[in-house]
């Protein structure tokens, strides 16, 4: 199975997505709408 690849490959740009929203977040004040 590929699967496991697949995810190591994920994990990375999953946290930068995070940090992007976090961002985002910061950006737009706690606004709900920041949320993407």
């Amino acid at each position: 199975m590929e699967i496991g690849v697949i995810l190591i490959a994920l994990v990375p740009h999953y946290r930068i997505h995070i940090n992007i929203s976090i961002s985002i977040i910061h950006y737009h004040n706690g606004n709900s709408n920041a949320f993407y």
